[in-house]
């Protein structure tokens, strides 16, 4: 702020490319290529096929999401969770053993409380 003022402040890449970027030819030649050449082939085998033959350096993922963008794969089913929640059982006397208040409950009956 104190060499260059609030010019320093802003973003120096606006107009310049991401380094991500992928050019509009390449990513027509993957849609191209799995369309025509690999349609019977899951998009692991594709990246995997396409990398080694073509020698082009991109990601699986980017791959993945260039094929569902297009429309090309359909995206996998959600996962079920891993366990199921119940209901608790109901007990006798359960907010005896969990509640921490001093409070009687029971009217005039004995403390609840513990200690």
């Amino acid at each position: 702020m104190e060499e260059h003022g609030y010019t320093g402040l802003t973003d120096r890449r606006q107009g310049k490319e991401s380094d991500r970027w992928v050019p509009l030819a390449q990513v027509e030649e993957v849609l191209r290529l799995y369309r025509q050449v690999y349609f019977d082939f899951n998009i692991r085998h594709f990246h995997e096929k396409w990398r080694d033959e073509h020698s082009i350096k991109l990601s699986y993922s980017w791959v993945q999401k260039a094929l569902q963008g297009s429309g090309l794969v359909t995206r996998g089913r959600a996962r079920k969770k891993h366990r199921r929640g119940r209901e608790r059982r109901p007990l006798p006397g359960m907010m005896l053993h969990i509640d921490g208040s001093k409070h009687q409950w029971f009217g005039d009956g004995p403390d609840c409380h513990f200690g």
